[in-house]
């Protein structure tokens, strides 16, 4: 059986290769936490967001700007019961995601909505998503808070369609 370690190694190899990751010259690959962040706080947010939401049951939101160049940006994450923000990175607010994307001050909007995805729902014949069973695999594995607290685990457990087979019916005696 695959240790958290493992799920999270081979993920971030992963999403070094799809992301093209491999292009920022200061990001080590060996770091696999570092490349799950720089993946899912980039290219792959709004899969992780949706993967997030199906894990938890939390409302998708999307947070938009304007960076202090006119360039326009997006951040998909969920927002808890309580109101709180989740991304890859743990529990976040909008000053902080402001900072984390350089986004000019006063631009940043955040509303509900749907991720746009693009790689999830895809089941095979055996009814598996692979692309959304890797990422809830990372959801499940991520060590730190809340992703590692026992409460945040037990409802991220939830069996999700396309993820998570139901067991198999003992025999009949």
């Amino acid at each position: 059986m695959a240790t958290d370690e493992d799920i999270l190694r081979a993920a971030a190899a992963h999403y070094y290769e799809a992301c093209l990751l491999f292009e920022d010259e200061d990001l080590d690959p060996a770091d696999h936490r570092a490349v799950l962040l720089a993946a899912f706080r980039s290219s792959d947010c709004d899969d992780f967001a949706a993967a997030l939401s199906l894990a938890t049951g939390w409302e998708s939101v999307r947070m938009t700007w304007l960076t202090r160049h006119g360039d326009a940006g997006h951040h998909a994450l969920v927002r808890s019961p309580e109101g709180r923000l989740l991304d890859v990175g743990g529990w976040t607010d909008p000053a902080a995601l402001r900072r984390v994307y350089g986004a000019a001050a006063g631009s940043v909007t955040l509303a509900p909505g749907a991720p746009a995805t693009s790689n999830l729902g895809g089941l095979d014949e055996d009814g598996y998503d692979e692309e959304l069973a890797r990422l809830v695999g990372v959801i499940r594995a991520l060590p730190h808070a809340p992703y590692g607290d026992p409460g945040f685990r037990a409802l991220a457990a939830r069996p999700i369609e396309g993820v998570d087979r139901p067991a198999a019916a003992a025999p009949a005696p």
